[in-house]
């Protein structure tokens, strides 16, 4: 699916990433996007350590049904362990070939998952083939060449940054996110923007979390040498210090219904 993968340890570094106040807050924004109500059946696609499900199986009660798709056998084992309620589920499956039946899910999502899959078009094929008619999902999906994060060495942000790209397949995703829905045969009903914005580099903020997990991609994959992957992240830390740290990245939340 991409070129992240992730070990029961890295499961767990995960988990803790998505436990960040920024994330835990651009969850709520998803969920108050999505107005679930009780009852309802929901397929939340490239379901990770499980944190959006378990909101979303709060909201729908015991009378709906959530079930967590994801790639990684690690990621499902985890989400297990943390699961509570009867009618929340995981699944190890690949998001092309869903493992269920058309025409079973009122609500749908795919929260920072697509851009990691080459064949986006038939993850949203597939989205549009379990949702019932009328089900509505919501795609989320960030491009990173829209991040602004302030150096004073900027061609080594550049470089970092550019090399970081490779560790998803689309890494400019919304540009192009809405032809790729209407043709999968959904009515886009609304595209909106969520902003992360980070003016400290502190441990419970998304960009320290970020900054670590691309500090380890370019690094392990060759792609930065590491001297100049550890110069990079130690400026983070001397600029939040000085208190120059600057940090945006916008996250795209694209609304669709399947017609009746």
């Amino acid at each position: 699916m991409s070129n992240l993968t992730f070990t029961n340890e890295r499961a767990r570094a995960l988990a803790d990433f998505y436990s960040k106040r920024d994330l835990v807050a651009q969850r709520a924004a998803t969920m108050d996007k999505l107005a679930i109500t009780a009852g309802e059946a929901i397929i939340d696609i490239g379901s990770g350590p499980g944190f959006l499900s378990e909101d979303l199986a709060a909201a729908t009660g015991p009378q709906g049904s959530v079930l967590g798709i994801d790639i990684s056998e690690d990621l499902v084992a985890f989400s297990h362990t943390r699961a509570t309620a009867d009618w929340l589920g995981f699944q190890q499956a690949d998001a092309t070939a869903l493992p269920v039946q058309a025409d079973c899910f009122d609500v749908a999502t795919c929260t920072q998952v697509l851009e990691y899959i080459p064949d986006a078009l038939s993850v949203l094929t597939e989205i549009f083939r379990v949702l019932k008619p009328n089900g509505r999902a919501i795609i989320v999906a960030t491009d990173w060449d829209t991040v602004a994060w302030h150096s004073e060495y900027p061609e080594r942000m550049v470089q970092v940054m550019k090399a970081w790209e490779g560790h998803c397949a689309h890494p400019s995703l919304p540009r192009t996110l809405g032809p790729l829905l209407r043709t999968a045969g959904f009515q886009v009903t609304n595209v909106s923007m969520y902003p992360l914005v980070n003016d400290t580099y502190h441990s419970d903020r998304y960009s320290y979390g970020a900054s670590k997990l691309i500090h380890d991609y370019v690094v392990n994959g060759g792609l930065v040498p590491k001297s100049t992957a550890d110069a990079w992240l130690s400026e983070l830390a001397s600029l939040d210090a000085a208190g120059q740290y600057y940090f945006t990245s916008s996250r795209m939340f694209f609304s669709v219904r399947k017609p009746d």
